[in-house]
């Protein structure tokens, strides 16, 4: 019988949750995008409710789009935040985000143009025609905001290159686009705002036994070995047939039961956060480092779901909607 892995202390992945899986959602997400590219739309809009995992999505989905399109394809990401900013300001935040060393330097004009040249060297380097960029927080661009991209977007348009912008975040994205089309700005909606995306969680049991079977036979680690993250946690179980994935019903009835504890109605959209965070609980608590159960029962996901915070942060949600 293979020994299990000796590793430090807090070395696996699953103790800062370093690591990804591809989800249902975002393999929905990863195909819309891709369309959206090969059809030479300029953006998109994907939206959905806080801490669903839209920004950890970000990273899978530049991952999937270097495998299909070209390991070296441009994509860049911009996080917004709640600071107005003036147009000087913009670019340095966009020069910072993309990894400019000069960001700081220069004044509103040189920084517009060393972020554009910055973009199209990139895309030359790359020997690529086109540019991706995810805007993370889009529901706090405002519309001036959208004005200095399209001037960026039509830069680098009359240089050849095609630049499809994300625009990521909330519902409140989708007010953003009425507004625009109430008061007739179509520039804009053309460029940024013709698709949408509906980003989900988890929203029944299949869509988590999609999550579960990374850790049963995708995630891996020490890397290059055949220890999976189920194996390393639970290995008398793993040997005997045991599969996270074995408890996809039992998990998603208790975040069910929670719902019910707080009175919530409507179909079920389990954020992913609180489902990596508990899966992550679980593993660390009740697994061969710490406890040492053959494997997790009912009572072992209820605290795992509740160490994670999930019902404080639904209930937190529902006092403020009271409000």
């Amino acid at each position: 019988m293979e020994v299990r892995p000796v590793l430090g202390k807090r070395e696996h992945p699953v103790y800062d949750n370093d690591y990804s899986i591809n989800t249902g959602a975002i393999i929905a997400l990863f195909n819309d995008v891709s369309r959206w590219i090969d059809n030479q739309s300029p953006g998109g809009i994907i939206y959905g409710k806080p801490r669903l995992g839209k920004t950890k999505a970000i990273a899978c989905i530049t991952k999937l789009l270097r495998k299909e399109y070209n390991p070296d394809l441009p994509i860049f990401q911009l996080n917004m935040t709640f600071h107005k900013l003036n147009e000087k300001r913009f670019y340095e935040q966009f020069l910072n985000d993309i990894g400019n060393a000069f960001a700081a330097k220069g004044t509103t004009f040189e920084k517009k143009e060393r972020l554009i040249n910055y973009l199209l060297n990139c895309a030359r380097e790359a020997n690529s025609k086109k540019i991706i960029l995810f805007i993370d927080e889009a529901n706090y661009l405002e519309e001036k905001e959208y004005s200095w991209l399209m001037d960026i977007y039509n830069r680098l348009m009359i240089n050849g290159i095609h630049m499809t912008t994300l625009l990521v975040g909330t519902s409140e994205v989708l007010v953003a686009k009425q507004v625009f089309i109430k008061h007739k700005l179509q520039q804009l909606v053309g460029r940024f705002m013709v698709q949408e995306h509906h980003f989900h969680g988890v929203r029944d049991v299949k869509d988590l036994q999609i999550c579960l079977v990374s850790y049963d036979s995708l995630l891996k680690y020490p890397l290059g070995s055949e220890w999976t993250y189920t194996r390393y946690f639970f290995p008398e179980a793993y040997r005997n047939g045991y599969r996270l994935a074995n408890d996809a019903e039992l998990i998603f009835d208790c975040f069910e039961r929670f719902n019910k504890e707080l009175n919530l109605t409507g179909k079920l959209d389990i954020p992913m956060q609180y489902i990596i965070l508990a899966i992550n609980i679980c593993l660390k608590d009740y697994g061969a480092d710490k406890a040492c159960l053959d494997r997790p029962g009912l009572k072992e996901w209820k605290v795992s779901i509740l160490n994670a915070g999930y019902l404080q942060a639904e209930r937190t949600n529902l006092q403020i909607e009271k409000t």
